[in-house]
Parts: structure tokens; C-alpha cells; sequence
């Protein structure tokens, strides 16, 4: 299943590790975890320049996105169960 982050970006819901607070990375041990993600390419910005607002944590990218982290969880759960709203694309 597709889940809808933001932007234009749909990622499987099936890859996601977490969906986090963004506000949760803003210092410490997680804003390094960020910060190298950023230096090694890993970060994908779909916010079309809206707040930052959550993190969608994958095995090999970390998305940000201006979708509150709860928003986007409900978005998850109804795509495994099967149900669908305009924001959740059923994988062709």
C-alpha cells in the first residue's frame, strides 16, 4: 500500500520503520542522526517548503514531511486494514 507523505511523495507503507515528531529530532543524539542523514543524502524533504512537521523513518531514507506524525499514522493503519480515503493509494 501507498501512503501519501506530503508534496507529491507516496512511499509503501510497508518500508516505514517509524513516523516521528519532527520536533523529537530538534536536539541532542537524534539532531546528529539528522544531521549525517543530511550530509549522506539520505533525506528526503517533501514539505514543498510548508512546516516541517513529522519524520517518516525508512531502512534507507528518512522523509520529512509537513503532515502531522498522528495524521500520517491513521494514514498507515487504514492502509493495512484495506481502507482507503484520497490519501491512501491501494499499489498497483
Amino acid at each position: 500500500m501507498l501512503l501519501f507523505i506530503g508534496g507529491k511523495t507516496t512511499i509503501s507503507a510497508e518500508i516505514i520503520i517509524a513516523i516521528v515528531d519532527y520536533d523529537y529530532f530538534s536536539d541532542g543524539l537524534n539532531k546528529e542522526y539528522i544531521d549525517k542523514a543530511w550530509q549522506d543524502k539520505k533525506v528526503i524533504d517533501a514539505t514543498d517548503g510548508s512546516m516541517k512537521k513529522s519524520l517518516i523513518i525508512t531502512s534507507d531514507k528518512i522523509y520529512i514531511s509537513s503532515i502531522a506524525a498522528l495524521t500520517l499514522k491513521k494514514r498507515a493503519d487504514k492502509a493495512d486494514r484495506g481502507q482507503f480515503d484520497i490519501n491512501c493509494l491501494e499499489e498497483i
